[in-house]
């Protein structure tokens, strides 16, 4: 299965965020995660192009996993 980003989707917040507007991207695992009793989703992306790394909330470095 597979995903991409919308090409509305505001390209510059997009680059900040290390994805790449109407790109594709393989869909590899998903998951529902409560904190504090409130639902997350998490998807599990990889870029077939082996370049960029997502770095928005989630992110490998992310204060939300020690949490």
């Amino acid at each position: 299965m597979g995903c991409s980003v919308k090409d509305e989707y505001d390209e510059d917040l997009a680059e900040q965020q290390g994805l790449v507007c109407g790109h594709a991207y393989t869909l590899l695992a998903v998951a529902e995660i409560k904190i504090k009793g409130k639902e997350q989703r998490l998807v599990k992306l990889r870029n077939p192009w082996g370049s960029g790394e997502w770095n928005g909330n989630w992110s490998d470095n992310d204060k939300r996993w020690t949490k």
